[in-house]
């Protein structure tokens, strides 16, 4: 874990908790973080937070650009991650609540 805000975990359970202002903010943190230290999988992680913390908020344009990114890193991955059909990016998730489910069980 990193520090006080945890990355993407941190950024989850603020999501589970209610507060995705804070998930927001911890997650495009994290993401940059993972971003310039060459992390992809946990900058993956953290853009897939982002977004969902962005759909919450209503802001679409920033929820669609991070999910736009995990997805190509998703799938440019070399390891089972980035296998076929296994970006959680390319599914059409039904509710917000059902993409939160899916987030959470991979804690």
């Amino acid at each position: 874990m990193r520090g006080r805000d945890q990355g993407a975990v941190g950024a989850r359970a603020h999501l589970a908790a209610g507060r995705p202002a804070e998930a927001a903010r911890i997650a495009a943190a994290e993401a940059a973080r993972a971003h310039a230290s060459g992390e992809r999988l946990a900058e993956t992680e953290a853009l897939i937070a982002h977004a969902t913390a962005a759909t919450r908020l209503g802001d679409d344009a920033t929820a669609r650009t991070a999910r736009t990114r995990a997805d190509h890193l998703t799938r440019t991955l070399p390891y089972p991650p980035g296998t076929p059909g296994s970006s959680p990016c390319t599914r059409s998730w039904r509710t917000d609540s059902e993409h939160v489910w899916w987030l959470l069980r991979r804690v």
